[in-house]
């Protein structure tokens, strides 16, 4: 079971979390978000993840480290890895 204190939002291509714990609610992430994905709701950082675009400028100016943007493997990427990991045929 996850932490009570975070909230995941989760789109087909992100995974959102901000941690209640150490968010201040002081909208700088707000005010960089080029997609206008977060927003303030009844005192509470909210999160519209799929109109996030993964550009992760609101982890990176969040001043206390209180939101998380990961991106969803997608199928591409395991079949990318899968052939990555088959051995190699060799020469002839």
């Amino acid at each position: 079971m996850g932490d009570p204190r975070e909230q995941v939002f989760e789109s087909d291509k992100a995974v959102i979390r901000v941690r209640r714990g150490w968010c201040k609610n002081c909208e700088v992430c707000i005010e960089f978000c080029p997609t206008d994905a977060l927003f303030m709701e009844n005192g509470r950082l909210e999160v519209k993840a799929d109109a996030c675009i993964l550009c992760g400028k609101c982890e990176q100016r969040c001043p206390d480290f209180a939101i998380l943007v990961e991106r969803k493997p997608s199928a591409d990427d395991a079949s990318q890895k899968k052939s990555k990991s088959e051995p190699k045929g060799e020469g002839r």
